[in-house]
């Protein structure tokens, strides 16, 4: 089963793939973003729509092992490698317009949450204008779970927003990810 975690934000601005290298790398965290997980093609400077995120301690890992790795023809397998002995992490994050994906929940959503969620976190889905999916696939590692967390609250920060943690139903800002989440480094 995949894990999502969201992040509701109230511009319609899309974040730009810079700010979230810079804001991961302000968390210690090394990164590189890529338009896709079949040719690790660079992704494109600009507003974030979607790409994979690979991410790792800069203690035990860094861009050029990286770019070393991609230039190789067997560069699936040295990555299937680090990924299971937890070097690197992963994460693919997509942002969509709040009307579009809320479309996809049925047409009374965001009105379907009222009773189901605090007052305050309904008006704020109420008026985002974006949301950003962030999401790890089954066989994913725990080093890359604690990455997806570590990778919302990046995003979050950045835009001001409000993450929305679906597996148990909990909705929560920046400032109170701690008590929900794992630190990447652990």
């Amino acid at each position: 089963m995949s894990l999502d975690l969201y992040v509701h934000c109230k511009s319609s601005e899309r974040l730009m793939t810079q700010q979230v290298f810079d804001a991961l790398a302000a968390r210690q965290i090394g990164a590189t973003l890529f338009e896709d997980y079949i040719n690790y093609n660079p992704a494109p400077a600009g507003p974030l729509k979607f790409c994979t995120i690979l991410g790792w301690m800069p203690t035990s890992f860094d861009h050029a092992r990286l770019n070393e790795i991609l230039r190789h023809g067997d560069k699936k397998q040295q990555l299937k490698r680090l990924f299971a002995n937890e070097v690197i992490a992963y994460a693919n994050v997509e942002g969509h317009r709040a009307t579009d994906y809320y479309e996809t929940f049925g047409d009374d959503y965001p009105d379907s949450l009222a009773g189901e969620i605090d007052r305050h976190f309904l008006d704020f889905i109420k008026s985002a204008k974006t949301v950003y999916e962030i999401q790890t696939s089954t066989g994913r590692s725990d080093l890359s779970w604690r990455f997806q967390m570590a990778l919302c609250c990046a995003i979050a920060e950045s835009v001001d927003g409000l993450i929305e943690e679906p597996q148990m139903g909990e909705y929560f800002f920046p400032k109170d990810a701690e008590k929900h989440f794992r630190g990447f480094a652990e």
